[in-house]
């Protein structure tokens, strides 16, 4: 009786974590703990596999973690479908726009703060910014206490969003709307993506972060930051980078098999 309990324990608590797959990325980082290292210092990213997670135990206010998005395997076990199957899902996505879900309270509500030097972050390799129109991800360089700059923009008001999942990284590096991620999500997940009406700008509702600015000639001035109680900020390896982009470019491709 004791070893049918447990037996339904651990499948009621995998069931829990796939529920939340995809929501938050704290949840992923849970469901791929067996495949995650610690570490102190980011130059001992070198002594293990470029397949494996990487969290840093050292930094103070936030948990970052890195390449957690840095395998197909990984990629295709957060969507619920075979590694071969993205490039073609993800066409599809972007052939059939969906309308997101609107979130009233998001995560990233539960702390805001005005208070803050950029310069204490060491880079903001994993942003995704949002604007009215698109979404596009881009390696922000930090140029001031609260400044960033921009490769280019003709927005005003542009938001920034760290801490995705496949289904928001993945169209965001295509540079398309948040409507393209809520099919990629809809096709794999039988749900659409969450989205946060903030001060105008329609934001992912699950973000671990997100940085409220206003664009002035290639620069970014952010106002505030909210985040997420115990918030994971994302850092985006150079060949996390490649694979993902690379997902994006085989997708044309899948069109025309």
């Amino acid at each position: 009786m004791s070893i049918l309990f447990l037996k339904l324990y651990i499948l009621t608590k995998d069931f829990i974590i796939l529920l939340q797959m995809g929501i938050m990325l704290s949840s992923y980082l849970s469901f791929f703990e067996d495949e995650t290292v610690k570490i102190k210092f980011f130059g001992d990213i070198k002594k293990y596999p470029k397949s494996k997670v990487i969290l840093f135990e050292n930094v103070k206010g936030f948990r970052v973690v890195a390449n957690i998005w840095g395998t197909r395997e990984r990629i295709a076990r957060a969507m619920k479908i075979n590694e071969k199957e993205i490039p073609e899902v993800f066409s599809k996505a972007m052939e059939n726009p969906m309308e997101c879900e609107e979130v009233k309270n998001p995560p990233f509500l539960e702390n805001v703060t005005k208070n803050f030097d950029l310069r204490n972050i060491a880079e903001i390799s994993s942003g995704v910014a949002v604007s009215k129109e698109r979404m596009f991800f881009s390696d922000f360089k930090i140029i001031g206490k609260k400044r960033l700059k921009l490769s280019f923009t003709d927005e005003k008001r542009i938001d920034i969003a760290i801490g995705l999942c496949p289904s928001i990284l993945l169209p965001s590096i295509a540079e398309c709307s948040l409507k393209i991620a809520s099919s990629l999500r809809y096709l794999t997940l039988k749900e659409r993506v969450y989205e946060y009406n903030l001060n105008g700008i329609k934001v992912p509702g699950y973000a671990e972060v997100i940085m409220e600015g206003i664009a002035e000639e290639k620069i970014l001035k952010i106002k505030k930051i909210y985040y997420k109680n115990d918030p994971l900020f994302q850092i985006i390896l150079p060949e996390e980078y490649d694979l993902l982009k690379d997902i994006t470019r085989d997708a044309p491709k899948s069109l025309n098999k």
